[in-house]
């Protein structure tokens, strides 16, 4: 699994989507009868000993999850730049489709690895024409001003240009961001958030369960007391 190189989508956003799109797996395979359950194939190429996949992420996920040792796949024969662009490809035809930032950062990978025309990326990422023509000229600026562009998402790349990279995970940008946050959502839970507590916490356990699992690592320990209480209340060990 090399997320970084094949997986085109974001890895820390838009986990509201991935987790329903593997719910919607998940409950496919568990209504399938034993010995049949099977999904479309996961693409896979060889790299020296090791197998990697190319396409269907999620898909491997599903299987892990329902303890499925045995999957289809499908052997991919091309380079391992070709394997980029394919996962590109593949990732815009899924279910879960590329968001507007994901393909612009599929371009992105093209253009600074130099993996195919200026149409191949075009096609492969599903952003328009000019967009790539501005992607390589923004790869030779900021390699003259020093930067290595492979390294950059297609953001972190225009921060970088205009020498803005790292302000967005300033402090005073984070807190910016947590005070827009706190006012949306003093305006969804109104005033009487406490008196529905145990609603609002199951409801967004239910819809966001990676974002209950980010709470309890960010603050677990600023709560380390009530949280040993409550195990021995339901005498946990």
């Amino acid at each position: 699994m090399l997320e970084n190189v094949f997986q085109h989508r974001s890895t820390s956003e838009d986990d509201y989507d991935r987790e329903q799109h593997l719910k919607h797996l998940n409950n496919a395979l568990v209504r399938m009868q034993e010995g049949e359950k099977e999904l479309d194939p996961i693409l896979v190429m060889q790299v020296d000993y090791f197998w990697l996949c190319i396409d269907g992420h999620h898909r491997l996920a599903a299987y892990n999850a329902c303890r499925v040792e045995e999957v289809p796949v499908k052997i991919f024969t091309g380079s391992v730049d070709e394997a980029i662009e394919v996962a590109g490809a593949e990732n815009l035809k899924a279910k879960l489709s590329l968001n507007q930032r994901d393909r612009r950062n599929v371009a992105w990978k093209l253009t600074t690895a130099e993996i195919g025309s200026k149409r191949s990326v075009v096609e492969k990422s599903g952003v328009s024409d000019g967009t790539v023509a501005k992607m390589r000229r923004l790869r030779k600026e900021l390699i003259e001003k020093g930067f290595k562009p492979e390294e950059l998402d297609w953001v972190q790349a225009q921060d970088a240009n205009e020498g803005r990279l790292g302000e967005r995970g300033g402090d005073e940008w984070q807190d910016q961001m947590i005070e827009a946050f706190e006012n949306k959502l003093k305006k969804a839970f109104g005033k009487h958030v406490h008196r529905n507590r145990t609603f609002i916490s199951t409801a967004v356990y239910n819809l966001y369960p990676s974002l209950i699992r980010t709470i309890i690592e960010d603050h677990v320990i600023d709560h380390r007391e009530q949280v040993e209480g409550i195990f021995e209340e339901c005498d946990l060990e």
